[in-house]
């Protein structure tokens, strides 16, 4: 996801494949399955596991517009209402 999030914020396109040996987390794997629905071209994953992790948001939903894909056009606008400190403490649920 890191690599996925570093090239996104630059503009670059992502790779189709990143040689990684671990199987994905079922949240890495959910976030690249809305960012494919939304049409971009997220990479290729082997797999992934149920385990679920306390996970941090990838750097490119603080920085980038990608927020909006993920979340689709309704979500966005009662997010985009939120005081933007307030926006930070929802999607980290601290």
């Amino acid at each position: 996801m890191r690599l996925f999030s570093y090239h996104l914020l630059r503009d670059n396109p992502p790779s189709d494949y990143y040689g990684i040996a671990k199987l994905c987390c079922a949240l890495c794997k959910y976030t690249l399955q809305q960012f494919k629905v939304s049409g971009l071209h997220p990479p290729a994953i082997r797999g992934a596991h149920a385990t679920l992790f306390t996970w941090p948001l990838p750097e490119f939903f603080h920085k980038g517009s990608q927020i909006q894909h993920f979340l689709g056009a309704e979500l966005f606008e009662k997010y985009s209402a939120l005081a933007v400190g307030r926006r930070r403490q929802t999607l980290n649920n601290r």
